[in-house]
């Protein structure tokens, strides 16, 4: 399995940017035999006894940022995993290398490349920046 596996377009429409009024009007994909849209009222009819129901709370921040590298070319970065305050180790997709600087258009905020941990860069965004701040 390649992490290139997981990389797909996922239309606009299709990205709830609100969540519905209703909690049991949101979504549910069932994985069975095929894969089922339904809504979440519907996740009664799918558990049985001695099922495992896992929650998951974790916090979405915005993790995509778009901007350009010091020489003017493009860069998407996707932060996978905050380290601390200011550093997060991100994937980086560019025409080339990045070398020391990359500059991100949010925020106007200039992100310092620390280190190559391949496949990933660790990343250094500036204390003013609300970048990495959930």
């Amino acid at each position: 399995m390649q992490l290139a596996d997981f990389d797909f377009e996922l239309p606009d429409e299709l990205i709830a940017q609100t969540p519905p009024l209703q909690r049991r009007d949101a979504r549910l994909l069932h994985v069975g035999q095929g894969l089922h849209h339904e809504t979440f009222a519907d996740i009664t009819d799918r558990l049985h006894p001695g099922d495992l129901l896992v929650l998951n709370n974790t916090e979405v921040i915005k993790a995509r940022f778009h901007g350009n590298k010091e020489s003017g070319g493009k860069v998407e970065v996707l932060i996978e995993r905050i380290l601390d305050e200011h550093l997060a180790l991100c994937q980086v997709k560019a025409s080339k290398a990045l070398k020391d600087k990359i500059f991100i258009s949010i925020d106007a905020a200039r992100i310092q490349v620390v280190e190559r941990r391949a496949p990933f860069y660790v990343l250094r965004f500036p204390k003013q920046s609300s970048c990495i701040t959930p």
